[in-house]
C-alpha cells in the first residue's frame, strides 16, 4: 500500500485512508507503463463517490480477475470491499479487512483504516476496549507522520473526523464532516 493514508471507504465521500485508485493504476507486470484497465478508471471514479462503493467494487474485482498478475488491482478490489462494508455499516467486515490488510500491508493508510473500524465498533457499541485501540493507533499515526507536512495535514482531517466518531459515537461521513465543520477551510483550499 502507498505511503500516503487514503482509503476508497474515506473517499471524498469518507476520507484520509485512499484516494481513489491509489492502487487502480498500479501493474505489476511488464505492461506498468500502460494506463490501468477500464474497469479500475470507473472503479476509482465511482469510488469518490458517495453510496457506491459496491459497485466500485465490483468493477475493481472484474479488473483484478482480467489482470491476475496485477497485485495492485487485488489489493485495491480488497481494499474497496472495505468501503462497501463501510456503506453497508458492516463494521465486523470492515475491521475484518482492514486488520487483514494492515497485516499483509504495514503503514500509515492501513494503520489509519483500522483505526477507523475500530471507532465505527465503538460507536455502536460502546465497548470501551475499541475506543482505546482505536485511541491508541491514532497516537501511533500521529509519531508515523511526524516531519511530513503533507501526511501530517491529511492526518489532522482524518483524526479530527474519527475522535469525532469516538467522542459522539456518530459515524458520518467525510462529507459530512466537512459540511459541518470544515466548510470554510475547505472552500478556502
Amino acid at each position: 500500500m502507498a505511503a500516503g493514508i487514503c482509503r476508497p471507504h474515506e473517499p471524498k465521500g469518507h476520507g484520509w485512508a485512499a484516494k481513489g485508485g491509489q492502487h487502480a493504476g498500479r501493474h505489476d507486470n511488464a505492461r506498468s507503463a500502460a494506463p490501468p484497465p477500464e474497469e479500475a478508471q470507473q472503479a476509482a471514479k465511482l469510488v469518490e463517490q458517495e453510496g457506491h462503493a459496491a459497485e466500485a467494487a465490483h468493477l475493481m474485482h472484474e479488473a483484478a480477475s482480467t489482470y491476475p498478475e496485477s497485485a495492485g488491482l487485488a489489493l485495491a478490489a480488497e481494499t474497496y470491499d472495505e468501503g462497501t462494508a463501510f456503506e453497508r455499516k458492516d463494521y465486523d467486515m470492515f475491521l475484518s479487512i482492514a486488520q487483514k490488510q494492515w497485516k499483509e500491508h504495514p503503514g500509515p493508510g492501513t494503520q489509519a483504516a483500522v483505526s477507523s473500524a475500530l471507532a465505527c465498533k465503538y460507536a455502536v457499541t460502546g465497548i470501551p476496549t475499541y475506543r482505546q485501540q482505536s485511541e491508541a493507533m491514532l497516537e501511533e499515526l500521529a509519531k508515523a507522520v511526524r516531519g511530513d507536512r503533507e501526511q501530517e495535514n491529511n492526518f489532522g482531517e482524518y483524526s479530527e473526523r474519527i475522535r469525532y466518531r469516538l467522542d459522539s459515537r456518530q459515524i458520518i461521513t467525510k462529507q459530512e464532516h466537512d459540511r459541518r465543520f470544515r466548510s470554510g477551510q475547505v472552500q478556502n483550499k
